[in-house]
């Protein structure tokens, strides 16, 4: 099997399933949605290079369409944001979306989500997985979230998770890879 690259999102039918390869990394890693859930085929939107700047101060960088939090946001450092920004690209935002957007019915969206402002079921989701039915901004999900593989230690996946609740949950908490290490099972 070919190795899927970051910002690869590979779909296909096969019958009435859809298989969508999301993560980075060398293994693909694999969602497979609920017979319900409707087909989805990806879409890839070039974005401008420069740097633009959205309405609420943060900056956007043209090579990955991906947002920055405004520095030091709720007393996380800079270098800390752009780490997390960094495997946010990599890793989050293949399903995510460089916005946070999500895909609906598919992959939830981070951006003003209740779910993500609850420190306790975000650092397990990510940081563990998840499985199972839940209702994030109104819609339900029912797919399989695969956990921050470990090659992604405790220093870069508090960094991932400080700046995805610093962009996308107006900066409710933080974490410390002390945190993470201790989170995760």
């Amino acid at each position: 099997m070919k190795s899927i690259t970051h910002y690869a999102l590979i779909a296909f039918a096969a019958g009435m399933t859809t298989i969508v390869a999301c993560g980075g990394g060398d293994e693909p890693k694999f969602h497979t949605p609920s017979p319900a859930t409707p087909s989805v085929t990806p879409t890839v939107t070039p974005t401008p290079s420069g740097t633009a700047t959205t309405a609420s101060g943060a900056t956007a960088t043209g090579d990955s369409g991906a947002t920055k939090p405004a520095a030091g946001a709720a007393g996380v450092s800079d270098e800390v944001l752009a780490k997390g920004a960094t495997v946010y690209k990599e890793y989050c935002q293949t399903c995510h979306m460089a916005g946070g957007e999500g895909t609906p019915g598919v992959f939830p969206p981070l951006a003003e989500s209740e779910f993500l402002k609850d420190k306790a079921k975000s650092l397990d989701a990510i940081l563990n997985g998840l499985q199972g039915e839940i209702t994030v901004k109104g819609q339900k999900y029912n797919n399989v979230m695969v956990k921050l593989p470990a090659n992604y230690d405790n220093e870069a996946a508090s960094a991932v998770i400080n700046y995805a609740v610093q962009r996308f949950a107006a900066g409710a908490w933080t974490t410390t890879p002390d945190e993470v290490a201790k989170a995760r099972k």
